[in-house]
């Protein structure tokens, strides 16, 4: 006689969100809305961010919406006690960092439209609207910023950012909200050697 005993595992979500105002730190919001579509002093962290356990993204909630990267040096959830600025004994004890600069790019993964000559930023907009979600298996940002100048006309555009437990990648997508042809640049890193 065999007995089988069905057994359901699930997984842990080992990924966070991480979205704030600086004058209320202890407070995380899900969502943040802007008419000037520029909330980068405004916000912890400078807009929306989501980590797992090897890494962690944000988005520039103004007019580079760059995404950055907070590298770890060991596996763990970070962002709710570092805010993505680690103090120097949080470092010193093997926490991770902000050792990436993004500067005047469009960062690791970022996003522009693309006209046929050049890359233009998602700026101007008439409104930037950005949240943060965590379910099941993974973490997201989305960022949609709405009438971006785009060859003679106004288009919407939707950035999402998604990362996966126990998973070193994540995941960019782009989506024109528009019956219009759209064309995206991406930023790519490369370094010497």
């Amino acid at each position: 006689m065999f007995l089988t005993i069905p057994c359901l595992s699930f997984s842990q979500n080992n990924t966070d969100v991480s979205l704030f105002e600086k004058k209320e730190p202890s407070t995380q919001l899900t969502e943040v809305f802007s008419e000037s579509g520029d909330m980068y002093l405004t916000l912890g962290h400078h807009g929306p961010a989501i980590e797992n356990e090897y890494f962690a993204l944000r988005m520039f909630f103004d007019k580079k919406a760059a995404i950055d990267v907070y590298s770890k040096s060991r596996p763990g959830l970070e962002l709710k006690a570092t805010g993505w600025y680690p103090t120097p004994e949080q470092q010193a004890n093997g926490w991770g960092g902000d050792h990436y600069h993004v500067g005047d790019t469009v960062g690791l993964g970022g996003i522009r439209l693309w006209d046929g000559e050049k890359a233009i930023p998602l700026n101007p907009v008439s409104r930037r609207y950005g949240r943060v979600v965590k379910e099941g298996s993974v973490s997201f940002f989305e960022i949609r910023s709405e009438c971006v100048p785009y060859k003679g006309s106004e288009i919407d555009i939707l950035v999402r950012v998604t990362v996966f437990s126990s998973v070193r990648n994540a995941k960019v997508e782009a989506f024109a909200l528009s019956d219009q042809e759209v064309q995206f640049a991406t930023g790519l890193n490369y370094r010497e050697g």
